[in-house]
């Protein structure tokens, strides 16, 4: 797996434009990250991965293909939030629609226990390194609801847009995510009968 924060320059002094408040007053850094998996069930699965800046500006963000044997959409989430953690160098918010990584994120900022067994071990074990090198507060993590461009997804967590759990701006930084997380995954090279094959194996089953 590569774990070059190749970011860090362009997440640097950007806190003016993109900060958020805590309830305390804390001021911190939001970054929205996002993984996709393409043709996850081909053995030529390709898994990429972004991390957001913000939540409208297309420079403000990194993207790129998942460098693993394993290509899982999953493990293309876990290497999104790896790279935020290594770009931001002020207190920052993670927001995430994977909830299964946002809770164990929370649970290790809480009892700093790490699990006997969890999918891509040595990924988790680097960025739980990362955050018991930060300071306490340092870093959040939050869930935000997926695809919400679909209108059926929109209606099922309207509750979530009425009591401002989930913001407009969420809604914005995750389709951008998403949209930069595809990217990522067409970074791996392929030869273009390779591309043929599978879509002609995708349309026969």
């Amino acid at each position: 797996e590569d774990r070059q924060a190749s970011g860090a320059v362009l997440f640097d002094n950007c806190l003016d434009k993109w900060a958020t408040f805590d309830e305390d007053g804390t001021r911190r850094l939001t970054i929205f990250t996002d993984g996709s998996c393409l043709d996850p069930l081909h053995r030529l699965a390709r898994a990429g991965w972004s991390a957001i800046l913000g939540n409208s500006s297309e420079d403000a963000c990194v993207s790129g293909p998942v460098k693993s044997t394993v290509q899982t959409s999953y493990r293309a989430e876990l290497r999104a939030v790896a790279e935020a953690i290594c770009c931001a160098k002020v207190h920052y918010n993670v927001k995430s629609d994977c909830k299964s990584i946002v809770n164990q994120l929370n649970h290790y900022l809480v009892h700093r226990i790490r699990p006997q067994s969890t999918p891509a071990p040595r990924l988790w074990n680097f960025i739980y390194d990362m955050l018991d090198i930060t300071p306490n507060d340092f870093a959040k993590f939050t869930w935000i609801p997926g695809h919400l461009d679909d209108e059926h997804k929109c209606e099922k967590y309207k509750s979530l847009f009425d009591s401002g759990l989930v913001t407009g701006s969420d809604k914005e930084g995750n389709i951008l995510a998403d949209k930069h997380a595809a990217k990522g995954a067409n970074m791996h090279s392929l030869p273009p009968d390779i591309y043929t094959s599978i879509g002609d194996r995708a349309n026969l089953t």
